[in-house]
């Protein structure tokens, strides 16, 4: 039996198949995990904490996703803060 061949149910799949299958369920849980995250937050938009709550147990991930976001802030351009000017008194 060649090693990409699985038997699942009597069946014989291909090793390929079944990984593939596998992935795209792992990232449906995660996307319907990361709308809940947000939803509590009681946000319609997902940010980088809904994923950072998503890979909380795997600190090199967390670790990586904080530099990202660093060096993100780091490259943004300050934003100024419009002067008003005082308006001239009625004298």
């Amino acid at each position: 039996m060649s090693p990409w061949i699985i038997r699942d149910n009597g069946r014989r799949r291909d090793a390929k198949i079944l990984i593939a299958e596998l992935v795209y369920k792992k990232l449906e849980d995660a996307a319907e995990d990361i709308e809940a995250f947000s939803g509590h937050a009681k946000r319609n938009t997902i940010n980088a904490d809904d994923i950072k709550l998503l890979f909380r147990k795997n600190k090199k991930i967390v670790d990586l996703l904080k530099t990202i976001e660093e060096s993100e802030e780091k490259e943004k351009p300050a934003t100024k803060r419009k002067r008003t000017e005082p308006e001239p008194s009625a004298s």
